[in-house]
């Protein structure tokens, strides 16, 4: 599926070039005009008092061929299409390339949040485990003789740190779903990745 500026651009663009298509297709065609007329006259008028040949139904019918061989605003709108067609074409082109281009910079944005991911979900499985190690060392000792004494403030310190690095997990999350849902709406895979959802 495509994005949907690009698909508006590519249909502004097709429309042009059939507008453009018909309008030359015109220069030498002939054009054919049929008309008819029927008219009913009242008898209180006198009509027929004045006319010699006076009839109170009348019936006119026309034919009109126009050959538009030398016709300079026909011509002057062909051109106009066509370059109108070509101007749509080039925009098309431009959004197709630059709505590409987004979403190169938007896949590379999401790898590297996806490496920042990571990233911190090791920093907080490691701030985890330090404050498990240090929460056992305060209730058994820490079992060498030189090492220093561990202090609840230094469990405190522990615990605020495992829970900055446990919240800066779920923002380096939240930065990738978020990514991965603008990827998917500029490729225009998001409302089937919407509707595949649970169902109910």
């Amino acid at each position: 599926m495509l994005n949907a500026g690009i698909q508006a651009a590519e249909a502004n663009a097709k429309s042009k070039m059939y507008v453009a298509f018909g309008d030359s297709r015109q220069t030498f065609r002939p054009q054919l005009s049929f008309g008819a007329d029927y008219s009913l006259f009242a008898k209180f008028n006198n009509y027929d008092q004045y006319f010699r040949s006076f009839q109170y139904n009348n019936f006119n019918v026309g034919i009109q061929i126009r050959v538009p061989l030398f016709d300079a605003s026909l011509k002057s709108r062909q051109q106009r299409s066509a370059a109108e067609a070509a101007h749509a074409a080039a925009e098309a082109d431009q959004t197709r390339n630059q709505v590409n281009e987004q979403i190169l910079q938007m896949q590379r944005s999401l790898a590297e949040l996806r490496a920042q991911q990571r990233v911190a979900q090791l920093q907080a499985e490691l701030a985890q485990e330090q404050l498990e190690a240090l929460t056992t060392q305060l209730e058994q000792g820490s079992g060498s003789p030189g090492a220093p004494l561990l202090t609840p403030k230094d469990e405190q310190q522990a615990r605020i740190l495992e829970r900055q690095r446990y919240e800066e997990m779920l923002d380096a999350d939240f930065a990738v779903v978020r990514a991965e849902l603008n990827l998917m709406r500029s490729i225009g895979t998001i409302e089937d990745w919407a509707k595949s959802g649970p169902q109910k």
